[in-house]
């Protein structure tokens, strides 16, 4: 290995907690309302700061001011609060339904295709994905298995084991946990966060769920554009492309 490569492997391999980091935090956005204490990241301005150079100009126009107002508004936190109940909790006008299937799914009814409904294909070879994995969902978790929030919370536990892995300099669970998070990315969470992204741009005006929206978009496709140069083009198969003896990268639970 040149020392160039060695230096780039380097840097990948440091790049791991911030993924986790970052993964972790969008997950938790679109599964509960923010609190007071402490801030969010993407209401942090030295967060902001420190990604100002990898997002879009809309991400960093539409969040800094809705930064300030949050640190000048003690009531910021019920209204962002309800904010998110009225997108993504309570069915009417404004609903955003955050799940794969509602995208990219469709099903015949009365010889009939229906788009739109929850639990199609996607829910199931997501499903497939976190049991190759040994992921286990944890029994507080009272939702679909397709929600955004859960399937980059996958992402985030990926990128822990990954973490673990390059401490125990396991070459090879290294290179399948990354090629697992290449896959689902190009598989199932780039196939449709742009046009999740684009339904929360169209139900509301907040500033904090269209920048957490924008933000998402950005992070996902920069991610898979490093996994790739770095472990070649993905594979875009739905259900996972692997057989499980080959491919398990983790024994413990993801507690979303």
């Amino acid at each position: 290995m040149s020392s160039f490569e060695h230096s780039a492997k380097h840097e990948f391999d440091a790049l791991a907690p911030a993924r986790q980091s970052l993964y972790s935090s969008l997950s938790q956005a679109f599964y509960a309302p923010p609190v007071a204490h402490p801030l969010p990241p993407l209401l942090n301005p030295d967060f902001l700061d420190a990604i100002g150079p990898f997002v879009s100009p809309r991400v960093m126009n539409t969040l800094r001011p809705w930064a300030a107002e949050a640190g000048a508004d003690d009531q910021w936190a019920s209204k962002t609060k309800q904010e998110f109940m009225r997108l993504f909790k309570v069915p009417g006008e404004d609903y955003v339904k955050p799940y794969e299937s509602v995208y990219r799914d469709s099903r015949e009814i009365g010889k009939k295709k229906v788009a739109g409904l929850l639990m199609g294909q996607c829910a199931t070879d997501v499903k497939k994905w976190y049991q190759l994995a040994a992921v286990e969902v944890s029994g507080e978790y009272q939702d679909l298995h397709d929600h955004i929030a859960l399937e980059l919370n996958f992402l985030s536990h990926l990128c822990k084991k990954e973490q673990e892995f390059i401490r125990a300099r396991d070459t090879v669970r290294l290179r399948r946990c990354r090629e697992m998070q290449r896959d689902f990315l190009a598989g199932h969470v780039i196939k449709w966060i742009g046009l999740l992204r684009d339904r929360i741009w169209e139900k509301t005006n907040h500033p904090y769920y269209r920048g957490v929206a924008d933000f998402t978009v950005d992070f996902i496709n920069s991610d898979l554009n490093m996994l790739e140069s770095h472990l070649g083009a993905a594979s875009v198969s739905s259900g996972p492309p692997y057989r499980e003896t080959d491919a398990r990268a983790s024994t413990s639970s993801c507690t979303r």
